[in-house]
């Protein structure tokens, strides 16, 4: 009987495996995106280390945390202040390099990673987020030999992406999370897009970040021969990315091993608190929900800003719940709640929420469509502004850039979206599409990485295309050869035109000098 028992335990563990996710460089809004996933292994008794820059909210089983330095948070705010007071439209790409470069090089001297480094901890699978210098990651997998997964926490595909998994870049109808390029682009467009992807990639990630990530390397463990990290970047078999086919990518080729997990977070509403749900019963008009996220504080904004909204919200009839950072407000309308912290998916899940005002970051863009709820997009900063052209593009929302938000376009925004059915219906078309999956995304994400234990290094999911030189890969040699095959007939044809031409002229010069004779 106590062997009956003990057997399925021992059974599992001697299946589970070591995982170790490296993700130093991310916000907190960011690891909602796979700490799912990492307590989920945990869950099935698996042992998961994961190098994050802020604790869990609470304690995981089976999950160590190692927390490095958070240096991005005290900036983070600082900007979100600089975002939305207009001191700055733009997050300043040189301060995201410089802060990712030092993140990673805390991340590998912090001593809990440090300790499985000097112990060679037999990991079987480093998962990392290729975000910036997160690429020092690739090292560890190297190190441990382990096998390398790559967690792609965005929505939208990149060309790395493409390239590390075989599959093909596509500028002419992919834009740079860059740009907010509507759908199709202009020809000057897909120039822009097409340049700047080359450019990105190969000069600013492969290159510049690449080399100072290596330098780093280089730096904590000196005289150490190791693989490029493209080259360990290329040996990668599995790739699991937090977006859909259907959000911002459209309906492209992937790879079988490039693995979607958009939509993971989407769950069923709960029961509001009892002063939440009071509230939102009782609004025979409905309520319009407010949220920035967790990263830019609403709170932050200029006086010029908030009397705008105000102004607005004072002119509608439905109730407004705010999140606001602060007890209160100057000027508040008198239809406005303020609250500092919402729970988000419940109050979208409330039949009475009628529309959700948000920066559009990208999980409130999916929490959005999971509760098929039409927006209003106000972008910020960031991915904001491609994933607000998104909703303008599939039809479920509007998007206004927030230093380009005056009374009368955020009035007509609102008003146009709560009274035009349209965005309401396709809002429940396309998040009915989104959520109509074969299979949950975080039990994708759980087979697929435990199959990386039943098959260690899965040689046969990794793609030929890394076997190929470039011009080999776009066919530049077939195509030269096949032109020139062309060029030499075309020759060929013009000789022996030229030589049945000359030989004619011959004759009837040869006939006429006869004629002339005889004559």
């Amino acid at each position: 009987m106590l062997f009956l028992i003990l057997f399925p335990i021992l059974l599992g563990l001697a299946n589970a495996g070591k995982f170790l996710f490296y993700m130093p460089f991310v916000t907190k809004s960011i690891m909602i995106t796979f700490m799912p996933v990492a307590e989920e292994l945990g869950k099935r008794g698996h042992q998961v280390s994961v190098v994050i820059p802020a604790a869990h909210n609470k304690e995981l089983k089976n999950v160590e945390q190692i927390v490095v330095p958070n240096i991005m948070e005290e900036k983070m705010k600082e900007l979100s202040s600089e975002l939305l007071t207009g001191k700055t439209t733009m997050m300043p790409f040189d301060k995201m390099l410089d802060m990712a470069f030092t993140t990673n090089r805390n991340a590998l001297m912090e001593e809990a990673l440090q300790t499985h480094i000097r112990r060679k901890t037999d990991f079987d699978v480093v998962v990392v987020s290729p975000f910036l210098a997160n690429d020092a990651g690739y090292y560890l997998a190297h190190y441990f030999e382990a096998d390398l997964a790559l967690y792609f926490t965005g929505q939208a595909t990149l060309p790395w992406m493409d390239h590390a998994m075989g599959m093909s870049p596509s500028p002419s109808f992919n834009p740079l999370i860059l740009f907010s390029f509507k759908h199709p682009m202009t020809f000057l467009q897909r120039v822009l897009n097409t340049v700047a992807t080359m450019v990105f990639e190969h000069g600013v990630r492969n290159w510049y970040i690449h080399k100072n990530v290596d330098a780093i390397l280089d730096d904590l463990f000196p005289g150490v021969k190791r693989p490029s990290l493209l080259d360990i970047e290329r040996n990668a078999s599995l790739a699991l990315t937090f977006g859909h086919p259907l959000i911002m990518d459209g309906n492209r080729p992937y790879a079988p091993n490039f693995i979607s997990l958009g939509m993971m977070n989407c769950r069923e509403s709960k029961e509001l608190p009892q002063d939440l749900k009071s509230y939102m019963d009782d609004a025979p008009e409905g309520v319009i929900y407010v949220s920035f996220g967790s990263v830019v504080k609403a709170s932050q904004m200029s006086d010029e800003r908030r009397v705008i909204f105000n102004n607005v919200f004072r002119r509608l009839k439905q109730k407004v719940l705010w999140k606001w950072e602060k007890d209160t407000m100057t000027d508040q309308a008198s239809n406005v709640q303020l609250n500092k912290w919402l729970p988000q998916q419940d109050i979208l899940g409330h039949p009475n929420m009628k529309l959700f005002i948000t920066h559009g970051g990208q999980s409130s863009s999916q929490e959005t469509l999971c509760h098929k709820k039409p927006v209003v997009v106000i972008p910020v900063a960031g991915d904001q502004p491609a994933n607000g052209q998104e909703a303008e593009r599939v039809g479920f929302g509007l998007s206004i850039p927030f230093p380009e938000v005056t009374e009368d376009n955020l009035y007509e925004a609102i008003q146009k979206v709560l009274s035009d059915p349209k965005f309401a219906q396709t809002a429940e078309r396309h998040g009915s599409a989104l959520n109509d999956q074969m299979t949950r995304p975080l039990d994708r994400a759980i087979w697929w990485l435990e199959y990386k234990l039943r098959h260690p290094g899965s040689d046969h999911l990794q793609t030929p295309i890394h076997d190929l030189a470039w011009f080999q890969y776009y066919l530049i040699d077939v195509w030269a050869f096949l032109a020139l095959i062309v060029l030499l007939i075309i020759a060929i044809i013009f000789k022996l035109c030229q030589f049945c031409c000359c030989r004619k002229s011959k004759q009837i010069k040869s006939l006429n000098q006869s004629k002339k004779k005889r004559n």
